[in-house]
């Protein structure tokens, strides 16, 4: 994988393109790499690895926030002082993107004022069909993406006015065939 690349990211709704962003050049030299089955889960059946700068190219740290409570899964990337890193991988292996999206879409409304929440739309992560909405409130926004990998749902949050962000969704891999053997 070549250590510097451009990216354009773009949504598709409807078959129309909907928005684009120009990420423009980001080193992914030195970047760190995450496995959840490296933390202290058991059984480890995620799916996900993904790829993170820790220090973000303004030199700040990249805190990993485990916010994993019974069955469900979550870790937080946040970059410490800076908007750079604002990324969020959650497995749900009791929901479905329905029960998912609806609890969330409660969660957030009951603690933020002023949240709008936008239309679904179609959207791809990790090379699997999924579902994103937007969500704002002043002066911040985020996507979030619900899919269903082989059965389980995945949350994907980000901040979308951070190119950087957009680098590591395209460092995030699901692969359908990890852990199976170990099952």
């Amino acid at each position: 994988m070549h250590p510097l690349r451009k990216a354009v990211y773009f949504s598709i709704v409807n078959g129309d393109l909907l928005e684009w962003l120009l990420a423009g050049d980001v080193s992914i030299q030195g970047w760190m790499t995450f496995d959840p089955c490296d933390r202290p889960v058991t059984p480890c059946d995620w799916l996900v690895t993904l790829r993170y700068p820790d220090p973000t190219p303004a030199g700040h740290p990249v805190r990993i926030d485990d916010l994993s409570r019974g069955n469900v899964q979550r870790y937080h990337f946040v970059s410490e002082g800076s908007d750079e890193v604002y990324f969020e991988i959650g497995r749900y292996p009791d929901e479905t993107i329905e029960s998912a999206l609806a609890a969330f879409v409660e969660g957030v409304v009951s603690r933020i004022d002023g949240i709008e929440i936008g239309e679904r739309e179609r959207s791809e992560v990790a090379g699997h069909p999924a579902t994103r909405l937007e969500i704002r409130w002043p002066g911040k926004r985020r996507w979030i993406h619900f899919l269903d990998v082989d059965g389980v749902t995945y949350r994907v949050i980000l901040n979308p006015d951070s190119a950087l962000n957009f680098a590591i969704l395209d460092e995030l891999h699901i692969d359908r065939n990890k852990n199976l053997s170990e099952n």
